[in-house]
């Protein structure tokens, strides 16, 4: 009601608002009718055959006995319908399995990302920029996702991680970010993500590794 009221004032260049210690019984008020109107359109669903809310007039018709019975504002109880429908589709329920994995591997694991160093180095004779311009155009032999790995190592008496792609150093973890690795490296699961960025006329090719460890 007020938010209409607040519509019709503005338009007539009155602004309104609801008293500072009504607002929160009215979002309180909105949340509770929301919930319970998804309840029962929930259960109303779960009573009709699923061929009806297929059918475009059916569910329109439906549409309307919902706002009837229950009390829900048309225009609100297409929208919650729709919702309710979408949550029953392969769509919605691969999304939520996705969901659950994502959720499920943050309370398990931890990530970070870090720059890569000396990418303007050369392995031999052929160069790390080489090997990332490939990467980043997806030429042969990197015309698939490359397998990054984390090598531990030592550099001049002390550790250092490598970055490989197959047997192709393409720089290591900068000398900064160590202690965070080292601290982590019994906990160490593998590299999570690779990303090339840069190059171009007069510019170097950058990289970043995402690096994956249980908590």
């Amino acid at each position: 009601a007020y938010k209409l009221l607040n519509s019709e004032l503005s338009r007539r260049g009155l602004p309104h608002s609801a008293p500072q210690e009504l607002q929160p019984k009215i979002d309180l008020r909105i949340k509770q009718d929301t919930e319970r109107w998804k309840k029962q359109i929930h259960e109303y669903v779960d009573s009709v055959p699923a061929d009806e809310m297929d059918d475009v007039l059916k569910r329109l018709d439906h549409e309307k006995e919902i706002s009837r019975r229950f009390s829900v504002p048309k225009r609100i109880s297409g929208v919650l319908l729709r919702d309710e429908l979408y949550t029953r589709t392969d769509q919605y329920k691969a999304q939520k399995e996705r969901d659950r994995i994502i959720e499920e591997d943050r309370a398990r694991h931890e990530y970070l990302s870090f720059k890569i160093a000396g990418v303007t180095f050369k392995n031999g004779r052929r160069s790390r920029q080489t090997i990332l311009r490939q990467i980043n155009f997806r030429d042969p032999p990197y015309d698939r996702d490359p397998e990054i790995r984390l090598e531990k190592c030592d550099f001049e008496g002390e550790p250092a991680f490598s970055v490989y792609t197959g047997d192709e150093q393409v720089g290591y973890i900068g000398k900064q970010d160590i202690p965070e690795v080292l601290k982590r490296w019994d906990k160490y699961v593998g590299v999570a993500e690779f990303s090339v960025y840069g190059g171009g006329p007069g510019r170097n090719y950058g990289a970043t590794v995402k690096l994956k460890f249980l908590k």
